[in-house]
Formats: C-alpha cells, sequence, structure tokens
C-alpha cells in the first residue's frame, strides 16, 4: 500500500506538496496533473486514522448501549448508523451488559480514543455517568433520559401512550 512519501518520492516533489494536493491548496497545474496521475497508478488512499490525528476530528462517534440484544435498541442503531454514515463519520459500539461501571469505563475510553462524540443509552445516569460526562471534554448525547449537563434525546412515550388510548377510545 503507498504511503504520501511513496507518491512524493514518484511524483519528484516534496511530502508537504503531495499534503497541499490533496488538502485542496495550491498546487501547479502540471504538478497536480503529475501527483494525480501516480496516485491512481499507485491506488494510493489518503491514511484515515493520520489525518484524523492532524485534523484533530476522527469522524467517529462512539456509542455506549446496555444490552445487545434489546429489539428497540437495534432500531436505535440502525437509525443512528444511516445518519452518521450520510454524515460520513462512522459508529463505534461499546456494549456493557447492564454494568454501570462498564458504561462509565466505556465513556473514558471512548474519551481516551478521540472520538468525536459519545451517544450515551445508559441504564440509569448515576453521579459518577454526570461525573465523567463532565471530566472527558467530549460531546455526549444521552438517549431516553433527562441529563442537565449535555445533550438529551428523550422518547415521547407519555405522549404516545396518551394519543394511543385517546385513539383506541375514539374507535370504540
Amino acid at each position: 500500500m503507498a504511503t504520501i512519501e511513496d507518491i512524493a518520492r514518484l511524483a519528484n516533489v516534496a511530502k508537504s506538496t503531495v499534503s497541499r494536493y490533496l488538502n485542496g491548496g495550491y498546487v501547479s497545474d502540471k504538478t497536480r496533473a503529475k501527483i494525480d496521475r501516480i496516485i491512481h497508478e499507485q491506488h494510493y488512499t489518503p491514511n484515515a486514522f493520520a489525518r484524523s490525528l492532524k485534523a484533530k476530528q476522527t469522524y467517529i462517534i462512539g456509542t455506549v448501549i446496555a444490552r445487545l440484544d434489546s429489539s428497540s435498541l437495534s432500531q436505535v442503531l440502525r437509525g443512528l448508523d444511516q445518519k452518521l454514515q450520510e454524515a460520513k463519520y462512522q459508529l463505534l459500539i461499546a456494549n456493557t451488559n447492564e454494568s454501570q461501571a462498564r458504561e462509565i469505563q466505556s465513556m473514558i475510553n471512548l474519551a481516551h480514543q478521540k472520538v468525536d462524540g459519545i451517544v450515551l443509552l445508559a441504564t440509569q445516569l448515576t453521579p459518577e455517568h454526570l461525573r465523567v460526562i463532565k471530566q472527558i471534554e467530549v460531546p455526549v448525547l444521552v438517549v431516553g433520559q433527562e441529563c442537565e449537563m449535555t445533550y438529551n434525546l428523550l422518547n415521547a412515550n407519555q405522549a404516545a401512550a396518551f394519543e394511543l388510548a385517546k385513539r383506541v377510545l375514539k374507535n370504540n
């Protein structure tokens, strides 16, 4: 697999010139054509990890889930994955088997992996969860529970149940 150094060597240009080309910066038309030809010949693809280190963005969203065997949760994950793919992000899932300690550790681990955000579907938010959310410096979206210190996505279960009951009563 070709590296940026290989492309620079084959094009007889500096690595910084290839980097400028890859990032849409100015490169003469002649050099641009040469680099483009070599990239295609070598089937070069930029190293996403290396680019994420430089850009300080990984395009990965970590998701902490309580369990894998929930059909409603799998629907949430499918929808989340679809929307993230459309935005060119990847979904990384940490299953905790309903362990609050593992939920907390998973948030810390994901933050250390420099994910761009965390979606937390916790069993129950505890003071320790809140302490970690405040500490990790990664945006956290809490799903299904209220949390004043971060973003929330709440299901409208009560409103849906009320509407369902109204319709059932109306049709009887």
